[in-house]
């Protein structure tokens, strides 16, 4: 640990360097300040009197998993309770400044490089009382760090691919010692629970998936009459979460929507808005008209392509849809949540590759409330058979099913609160 801190100083230059890349392509802060807080500058005064809460994510899918586990904490601990939330990314950022709008005594900030003296700088400033980190976004300095400062730490939905658990085992000294700096493991399955606790991990529990216990997206009523007067009866389906190099493979498969349904609508929600260039010229390949959400064009009779490259609202237009294919599982991504769809009533369909949701997928494919497919063919196929007005009853009884499942699995938050309530006792006093 003290040779990764002495590299970590030594490279700060090119931590530097490399932050400042990323800011050129939009993937950091474009403000100042903001962007300073990735050295450890905090933009916000810390409060004197209170307790501070943190929770750290990597982005979007992992804060929004901890949302109504923050507000749980102001509620319990309206008076004493300020929680700050640190992630990686700008659509992160983007996604809780709209979400914690008006909220008081809870705050996001860029969490720092995981250079000593960022760090330092970052826990002199903040001084947190107690700190939750969620899924596999483990910095070496920032967990000792805080653990040397008798932060007590607790992991959450933690969780280890093969890939990375093989890579792991080759440095289990060093991450035995990474995974000391956490009281408790709360892995979001058995065989991650194995893994952890082969690798060293301490106190290691298994609850459940803490993203089955996320609140369901929200989104704004007039909003969602307005867009479904502009869609009308059209047949409609969504691609979520799509990745550079899965837009055409999508595209291509609402081709052979159209030559059944020649009303229907494709909603294309890109992972990262910063592709819409990309994403138009694959459109335009098809020759296919589109309207972009982002520039105020409106749905009219003949867009065949919705690009929706807003921040915020998935909740909206998962709403709109109850056919959802949901990206990130074309490519060697890995998959995104499937959860969130469902919890909105609407049918999930997944790519091969869905690696980072393997045990949540694997299930719901068993029990027949998602889909798999293999190829665009398949998918067009997918797509058609619930299109179809003949398959209604099948697919209303599968959305509802998944409905009730996702719903079933939500306590698991609650277990997660029973165990901390020592620690919690400890740090707030009651």
């Amino acid at each position: 640990m003290f040779l990764y801190r002495i590299l970590s100083v030594i490279l700060f230059p090119f931590f530097k360097l490399y932050l400042n890349k990323r800011r050129k392509k939009g993937k950091e802060a474009s403000d100042e300040v903001r962007f300073k807080e990735r050295f450890g500058y905090a933009s916000v005064e810390r409060p004197v009197d209170k307790k501070v809460v943190w929770f750290h994510g990597a982005s979007v899918g992992e804060v929004n998993s901890i949302l109504s586990f923050a507000d749980d904490f102001l509620i319990k601990y309206p008076s004493d309770a300020f929680v700050l939330i640190t992630s990686n990314t700008v659509a992160s950022a983007e996604m809780l400044s709209k979400k914690l709008n008006g909220k008081n005594n809870i705050i996001h900030q860029f969490v720092p490089i995981d250079d000593y003296f960022s760090v330092r700088r970052f826990l002199n400033h903040w001084k947190p009382d107690i700190g939750f980190f969620v899924d596999s976004d483990l910095w070496p300095n920032l967990l000792m760090m805080a653990k040397n400062r008798n932060v007590p730490l607790f992991l959450l939905n933690a969780r280890i691919t093969d890939k990375s658990y093989y890579s792991w085992l080759k440095l289990r000294w060093f991450i035995k010692k990474l995974l000391s700096a956490f009281k408790i493991i709360f892995a979001k399955s058995d065989d991650d629970m194995k893994k952890f606790s082969f690798l060293g991990g301490q106190n290691v529990l298994c609850f459940g998936n803490l993203k089955y216990s996320a609140e369901p997206f929200k989104y704004d009523q007039s909003e969602f009459d307005f867009m479904k007067s502009k869609i009308s009866d059209r047949h409609i389906w969504l691609a979520s979460s799509t990745h550079s190099g899965e837009d055409e493979f999508i595209i291509d498969s609402h081709i052979d929507v159209l030559k059944v349904y020649k009303d229907s609508l494709l909603i294309l929600i890109p992972r990262h808005t910063n592709r819409l260039n990309e994403i138009i010229k694959s459109i335009e390949r098809f020759d296919l008209k589109y309207a972009v959400r982002s520039k105020g064009e409106v749905i009219s009779d003949d867009i065949n392509v919705y690009v929706a490259d807003t921040i915020g609202e998935l909740g909206l237009f998962y709403s709109l849809s109850d056919i959802v294919f949901v990206g990130g599982s074309f490519v060697n991504i890995g998959g995104h949540n499937p959860i969130e769809p469902m919890q909105l009533k609407s049918i999930v369909i997944t790519g091969p590759n869905y690696q980072n949701f393997q045990d949540m997928y694997d299930e719901m494919i068993e029990e027949s409330i998602a889909f798999r497919v293999m190829n665009i063919r398949e998918l067009s196929v997918l797509i058609l058979r619930y299109m179809d007005d003949l398959n209604k009853v099948e697919k209303d009884n599968i959305i509802n099913k998944a409905f009730d499942f996702v719903n079933d699995k939500a306590m698991v938050k609650e277990k997660i609160c029973r165990e901390l309530y020592d620690d919690l006792k400890r740090v707030f006093g009651k």
